[in-house]
């Protein structure tokens, strides 16, 4: 059974579990790494596609071959649910800090803020024993709160190089960190 052909059996609704491996089937791999590398999670991946395949199986008669091939419409699908995944996540947290804002139980109290505004400072404190392009790709990150496109062009590197240089930076950061603080700041 051909492609051409499996499409027209689902949108008849004949044999349509042979119609759907057929069409589906090839998809669904190169579509879930797809998605694996955008959501960066195997779970969250996997249910974009399931997403995408369901409504793809539900709205077959909206498919147009002519417009697009198969897998691209199923990607822009699957992107659509990976955008409202992206949407609820970030209300979920939005959320959480608004309720940390108006909870009183969850304010620090005067001994806490002063401890970590202490720890804040010996934290940048250590940032002179950084090298020094992690130094500075760390303060323009973290301190004025710049792109890695931002911090390429300030220091004269490629963004990706600004990248590299923040992260390990801050990898040293932590190390620095927990040998002053202990595994967990205490």
């Amino acid at each position: 059974m051909t492609e051409s052909d499996a499409l027209e059996r689902l949108r008849q609704g004949k044999d349509v579990d042979e119609a759907a491996q057929v069409l589906f089937g090839p998809m669904e791999g190169p579509l879930l790494g797809h998605f694996c590398h955008l959501t960066r999670n195997w779970h969250d991946a996997q249910e974009i596609c399931q997403s995408a395949f369901v409504y793809a199986f539900l709205h077959i008669r909206r498919f147009d071959p002519t417009k697009a091939s198969l897998y691209h419409w199923l990607a822009t699908i699957g992107y659509g649910y990976f955008k409202m995944m992206c949407r609820g996540r970030k209300r979920a947290k939005n959320y959480c800090e608004r309720l940390a804002l108006t909870d009183p139980e969850y304010w620090p109290g005067p001994e806490e803020l002063h401890e970590a505004r202490a720890r804040q400072d010996e934290l940048w404190a250590m940032l002179e024993h950084l090298p020094v392009y992690e130094m500075a790709a760390v303060e323009l990150h973290i301190g004025e709160r710049l792109s890695y496109l931002e911090i390429g062009r300030e220091l004269g590197i490629a963004p990706r190089m600004a990248k590299t240089y923040a992260w390990r930076g801050l990898h040293i950061l932590r190390l620095l960190y927990h040998l002053a603080f202990g595994r967990h700041g205490s």
